[in-house]
């Protein structure tokens, strides 16, 4: 199997966390490989609270998974919910030399490096 063709889910909830290993088919389905659980500590109300023991929850998981569908996972999609997730919309901007008329690459970087360079609220 391509690592391309490889997908795999993280949730990490108030009481269980799990982890589902999938592939990529042609026809656009997923074949479910393995899935992980471990009991979710640290964790409360969807929020992390005791990082190092969710951290170790999250580990016990993904070593199930990993088992399970005789898969190393390297990467992960992680869902995030909650009462605490917020999010806002920012813009980012550059100048342009007036001797120039055409955006180019470092011209793009510039304007997301710009607009990451923001002041989370509190």
């Amino acid at each position: 199997m391509a690592s391309s063709d490889l997908m795999v889910g993280l949730e990490i909830g108030t009481s269980k966390i799990c982890v589902v290993v999938g592939e990529g088919r042609p026809d656009g389905s997923i074949k479910i490989l393995g899935v992980g659980q471990a009991p979710s500590r640290g964790v409360r109300k969807g929020e992390i609270v005791d990082f190092e023991t969710a951290m170790k929850c999250v580990h016990e998981a993904v070593v199930d998974a990993e088992t399970k569908s005789d898969v190393m996972i390297k990467t992960v999609y992680v869902a995030v919910a909650g009462s605490h997730i917020q999010s806002f919309n920012n813009r980012g901007s550059v100048g342009l030399p007036e001797d120039r008329d055409e955006i180019d690459e470092q011209d793009i970087e510039d304007v997301k490096i710009n607009a990451r360079e923001v002041s989370i609220p509190a």
